[in-house]
């Protein structure tokens, strides 16, 4: 069974649906989940391991936006999936990681019918 926090705020249909619509996948360290310049296909919702989102300048020094873990959600993914923008920054697996990655049509539709979903704005703020 897939375990998440905000897969629990749905509804018993909508969570259903979820769960045979999310794939899971895992990521050894040293990958990249994603890059600068790219679309974004997903929202990952992090089960375990440890991902670092950062942004390289034109120096090449980077600068950590964020750490992701255990039951944390990609903001910079929930940012490009709701505008359509690319990613501006960098996803680097520095832990063996499992992610549920939620795609594009079940995030639109997650968002449209459930207003818990739609309020993990509040839950980032933990």
């Amino acid at each position: 069974m897939l375990h998440h926090s905000i897969l629990e705020t749905l509804p018993r249909e909508l969570q259903k649906e979820a769960v045979e619509s999310i794939k899971v996948m895992r990521f050894p360290p040293g990958q990249i989940l994603f890059r600068a310049g790219e679309h974004c296909k997903g929202l990952p919702l992090m089960l375990s391991g440890a991902v670092k989102v950062q942004m390289t300048g034109v120096s090449g020094n980077s600068i950590v936006l964020y750490r992701m873990g255990a039951d944390d959600i990609c903001t910079l993914s929930i940012g490009c999936l709701m505008t359509g923008y690319e990613y501006r920054a960098e996803a680097f697996v520095e832990e063996a990681s499992e992610a549920a990655m939620v795609p594009r049509g079940l995030f639109d539709r997650l968002m449209d019918q459930s207003a818990a979903f739609r309020r993990m704005d509040e839950r980032l703020e933990d």
